[in-house]
């Protein structure tokens, strides 16, 4: 088993895998073009949850925001969809 990185994201990937460049490139898109907070966003998996308003939101332009941080401000919570 090895670790495959690519810029913050690790996934292990099986010895005999490190080497298919076609799983990699795959891999590659999946995360540049895909997991990222805007597509994220936009696709709606993710909703803003906000305790402190009482209210919910799937809007990207208020949950993308909350996808880039590390840390969420208290209170407010994102929530899978799905």
């Amino acid at each position: 088993m090895k670790l495959y990185q690519l810029n913050l994201q690790e996934m292990h990937l099986p010895d005999s895998d490190i080497e298919n460049i076609q799983l990699l490139e795959a891999y590659q898109k999946l995360f540049t073009e895909m997991l990222n907070a805007k597509t994220l966003s936009n696709i709606g998996i993710f909703e803003k949850l906000d305790l402190f308003n009482s209210s919910m939101s799937s809007k990207p332009s208020l949950t993308e925001p909350l996808l880039r941080q590390k840390q969420l401000p208290g209170l407010i919570f994102l929530i899978c969809s799905n």
